[in-house]
């Protein structure tokens, strides 16, 4: 056996491994491979020249801690069925994570899984979570504003439009995609692959929420709101509400930091669902990053991992000038030992180090615990691709 990138020659071979288990719906399936797969973002392991697994790579740069970090999007991982049950999607797990590093230039990755537990086995953990809304039409009252005028949005002029909301809505958030132009025109081609579409609002003449939408079966699916403030956010809901009656539910993956739901008369249509997992694949994601100011210092770090096993490693990371360094190993004051899947927890601040101490998951003393408490806490992760 032997992992190779995808050649041309090999797309229907693995066009036949997607409709295994993937969306084959039309007109998706067309776009995906005629837009957006790639044969060289394409991992093969192959025998004798046939496929038997593969997966696909989205390179994305995400904001992480006020860094610009290359993070790879895994998608697409499957095993032919008369392979499954060998390791085989295991393995080419293993060495899509070293590709990671080698030939994607990058410290982390993201997946969105479809059986969690075989990704947890690999050093992945969640590191984004949504409030999930199934709620009866009727029931947006609380949450809706004052009207204001909305238009159909055209892509081709008003990208810019969108990436000016975007950037205004997440600028306090953690872990979101730096979208540009053909991102923004991807992620509008999916929708209206679903029969979506979008729209742009104005207040006082200026552009100041946008709305993705698709609705199937009466139920009216927000893909994406995005807002400069919460009262563009109101007019939002308002537009829903009064302008796609025949609508019976209204479902929404809300970012984890939004509070919509608190102004709702209950809970019932409204639910935390983990969302997006993490992996770092190289500790020098620590480097990358920047930390709180007036955050110096030092501590010894023990990292565990068994998938990875070149990742574990014992070393000192140092903090000075809100940045940070590898240095060779020697006696600190301050000492920390953990695996590398919870690691990548710390570093994305879905997790805190009092957290995982909590659980068992990290071992330091108070002092440790509360310098790590200190250089990574707790952020609020947005994400909303899919691939």
């Amino acid at each position: 056996m032997e992992f190779v990138f995808a050649q041309n020659s090999d797309t229907d071979r693995i066009k036949e491994l997607w409709q295994q288990d993937f969306e084959s719906y039309e007109p998706y399936f067309s776009w995906y491979f005629s837009k957006i797969y790639r044969p060289e973002r394409t991992l093969c392991l192959k025998q004798e020249g046939r496929i038997l697994a593969c997966l696909q790579f989205a390179p994305y740069t995400i904001r992480l801690r006020n860094c610009d970090i290359a993070c790879p999007y895994i998608v697409g991982v499957i095993t032919d069925e008369s392979c499954r049950g060998k390791g085989l999607g295991r393995e080419l797990m293993r060495e899509g994570l070293r590709q990671v590093v080698k030939n994607r230039n990058a410290s982390v990755c993201v997946l969105k899984p479809a059986v969690p537990l075989f990704y947890l086995k690999q050093g992945f953990r969640f590191s984004y979570a949504q409030f999930h809304y199934s709620l009866p039409m009727d029931e947006l009252a609380p949450l809706a504003g004052v009207n204001i005028s909305a238009h159909h949005l055209n892509i081709d002029t008003e990208w810019p439009v969108l990436a000016s909301i975007y950037r205004q809505m997440l600028n306090h958030s953690n872990g979101y995609v730096l979208r540009t132009e053909q991102n923004w025109r991807n992620f509008y081609q999916e929708l209206c692959g679903d029969g979506g579409n979008g729209l742009i609002f104005l207040r006082n003449g200026q552009p100041c929420a946008y709305l993705f939408y698709y609705i199937k079966n009466r139920t009216f699916f927000a893909r994406e709101i995005g807002f400069y403030d919460r009262a563009a956010r109101s007019s939002v809901f308002a537009h829903i509400k009064n302008n796609f009656s025949d609508c019976k539910i209204f479902s929404w993956e809300a970012p984890y930091g939004d509070n919509s739901h608190l102004l709702l008369a209950d809970f019932n249509g409204v639910h935390y669902k983990p969302s997006l997992m993490t992996r770092v694949c190289n500790l020098r994601i620590l480097e990358q990053m920047t930390y709180p100011q007036l955050s110096e210092g030092q501590i010894c770090l023990q990292i565990h991992d068994d998938f990875l096993p070149e990742l574990t490693q014992l070393c000192v990371l140092s903090i000075a000038n809100g940045k940070g360094r590898f240095e060779p190993f020697h006696t600190t004051a301050l000492s920390a030992e953990l695996n590398c899947a919870e690691l990548a927890q710390l570093v994305f601040g879905f997790s805190c180090a009092e957290q995982l101490a909590s659980q068992g998951l990290l071992k330091a003393d108070n002092r440790s615990l509360a310098f790590l408490q200190k250089i990574l806490p707790l952020q609020q992760n947005f994400m909303s691709e899919e691939a």
